[in-house]
């Protein structure tokens, strides 16, 4: 765990929501490692716990060390630090410039960290053994995503996602997550093969209850810290209400999967 520290005035200046779920959970716990949501239980009952254990799920499914990762929207730059103390070469992308100087600065100069979007970085030197969508796979069209990391991937390398989806195809959508079994069905054929499917819904939905109850309780505070509106907030609140609602109608969900280019 993270010491309490003094509040990151780019912390405030993330895009928004994140910027609101970052000052709001520094207020509650005095630090921020994270932005992803966390994977509940009862040995991991709190929010630190919970996305430690998310990211102990993309530890346990790493190539070797040496090899290396693209990690497309790279937060904090948590995970990529833990990444090279275990060996590995990373670089790591986001469009946006306070995430991307605060994950400069946890990596310490030692990974490669470029403000841009997935769409508009370059092709690679050399291949990428591992790409990493932690929360960013949802904004980019499968199609382009996988059809992208084909041609980025060294031979035998994986795509790696953990994110919200719709957990059913209906002709009123109420999100714009991608259906899951459309998303598999992309990345299949795209040439991918489907390692691994875990469903994490019912660890993931206790961060929307989280995120919910300290926005609430923060919500004088966060008027002071941050540029957006208060009618803005309150959009913000009401929307985190929905989807959690969503979530535990069976309408939204988490999940990991995980895929292999070729057969």
């Amino acid at each position: 765990m993270t010491p309490p520290t003094a509040l990151d005035p780019l912390l405030s200046q993330l895009c928004f929501p994140l910027n609101a779920f970052a000052c709001a959970t520094w207020l509650e716990e005095g630090y921020v490692d994270y932005l992803h949501y966390g994977l509940f239980d009862a040995e991991h009952p709190d929010l630190a716990a919970a996305q430690q254990q998310s990211t102990a799920l993309i530890l346990d499914r790493l190539p070797p060390p040496g090899t290396h990762i693209l990690e497309v929207g790279i937060g904090l730059g948590t995970t990529a630090a833990l990444l090279i103390k275990r060996g590995y070469r990373v670089t790591g992308i986001a469009p946006d410039p306070a995430q991307v100087a605060i994950a400069r600065r946890r990596a310490r100069g030692e990974a490669c960290v470029a403000e841009t979007r997935f769409e508009d970085f370059p092709p690679p030197p050399e291949p990428f053994d591992l790409i990493l969508f932690q929360e960013s796979a949802q904004y980019l069209a499968p199609r382009f995503l996988f059809a992208t990391a084909q041609d980025w991937l060294s031979p035998g390398g994986q795509v790696l996602v953990l994110d919200q989806f719709a957990l059913q195809s209906t002709d009123s959508r109420e999100s714009l997550l991608h259906v899951g079994s459309e998303f598999a069905g992309h990345a299949e054929r795209q040439g991918f093969r489907l390692l691994e499917h875990l469903d994490l819904s019912a660890k993931a939905t206790p961060t929307l209850d989280y995120i919910l109850r300290i926005l609430t309780a923060h919500d004088d505070a966060l008027r002071q810290l941050l540029p957006q509106s208060n009618a803005e907030l309150e959009q913000l609140r009401q929307a985190v209400a929905a989807n959690r609602k969503r979530y535990h109608q069976g309408v939204l969900g988490y999940s990991l999967y995980r895929f292999r280019v070729g057969a």
